[in-house]
């Protein structure tokens, strides 16, 4: 192989993204105490592109990717800020139904095909609050489904919001989830009962 183009492929190699370790705890733990700029470049890119969030979530996710976008810049700098000190960094499949999820990780599992494979991570026994998908060989977050739903709800009817917000993971997420799927559909008749629903079975 001619120097020139062994050249030109090192160049290459060199830009393109580094490929994140294999396990989960193994990378967030070369990440936690380090210094700002090397934790904001990771959390950067860990936000999904437009063509990835099309397969990783299902419908009717798929239509709310702005909405993820936004909500992803507004978590960045709480989970840059998260992983700033060293620790012991653990992580679990990410299942319905675990009663450690916090409210975001359980509802985030709404956006994803089922059994899809994903991760959660806590650090020193705390969570961080976002959801870990593989796209290629790179880790991506799934956050602020909780607050896309809330916003959908809120322009529908604000009460059936502060309901929603106010439904925790556990008896009440079924309700919860067939008011989220009706508001990300604007469907206001099955919207309207679905709260309804929830609000008799739930408070």
């Amino acid at each position: 192989m001619r120097p020139a183009l062994v050249a030109l492929l090192a160049i290459v190699a060199c830009h393109r993204e580094a490929p994140a370790p294999a396990k989960l705890d193994a990378y967030l733990s070369t990440l936690a105490g380090a210094d700002e700029t090397t934790r904001r470049d990771a959390v950067t890119s860990w936000k999904i592109d437009e063509a990835a969030w099309q397969h990783l979530t299902t419908d009717p996710y798929r239509g709310a990717y702005a909405d993820y976008a936004r909500q992803f810049a507004l978590a960045a700098p709480a989970l840059t800020a998260r992983l700033a000190h060293a620790g012991t960094v653990t992580t679990r499949p990410h299942f319905a139904g675990d009663p450690r999820l916090t409210a975001g990780q359980a509802r985030a599992r709404w956006a994803q095909p089922v059994q899809a494979p994903s991760e959660v991570a806590e650090l020193d026994g705390a969570p961080i609050d976002a959801v870990f998908v593989r796209d290629g060989a790179a880790w991506r977050v799934i956050v602020g489904i909780d607050a896309i739903v809330r916003e959908r709800a809120a322009a529908i009817e604000p009460a059936c919001a502060a309901l929603f917000a106010a439904l925790t993971p556990g008896p009440c997420a079924d309700a919860a989830w067939v008011v989220a799927e009706a508001a990300l559909r604007s469907d206001r008749p099955r919207f309207v009962r679905a709260c309804a629903q929830a609000s008799n079975l739930c408070h």
